[in-house]
């Protein structure tokens, strides 16, 4: 598998959060940047992630989506995107949308991966060999 170094991460309730553990209980370094007064959909973000506060909750480009410009940050400073989104959620949110934007604008490599998909794994296995090879 490719070497992964470091997770960035925007802090959020959900996957962005578990994916901060992970990182800590591997070892791997973490951080990224997280909206003003470290809040997320469920209160504030635990202080046991070493995320820093944006100036402004929103991006110049994306003034209509809470919390854009931690997004675009994290997108920005990271070496790729890995969104992971059920299939059977049609709909993306704004906040996806956004993500994949800037994914394209900073020209960074994004995936998209359905969790329940058996094969999800093997995917984001092979998405990472790819970058570090």
């Amino acid at each position: 598998m490719g070497a992964v170094k470091r997770v960035v991460s925007g802090g959020q309730t959900g996957v962005d959060q578990a994916a901060l553990r992970a990182a800590q209980r591997c070892g791997l370094a973490c951080g990224g940047w997280c909206p003003p007064g470290r809040l997320c959909e469920s209160g504030r973000i635990p202080s046991s992630f070493p995320l820093k506060e944006t100036p402004e909750d929103r991006s110049a480009g994306a003034l209509e989506i809470p919390r854009s410009q931690r997004t675009e940050w994290n997108v920005r400073d990271s070496d790729a995107t890995l969104i992971l989104q059920p299939r059977f959620h049609n709909e993306r949110d704004p906040g996806t949308k956004w993500t994949m934007r800037c994914a394209e604008y900073y020209g960074r490599p994004l995936l998209t991966c359905d969790p329940w998909d058996p094969d999800s794994i093997a995917q984001v296995e092979r998405w990472l060999e790819s970058l570090y090879h």
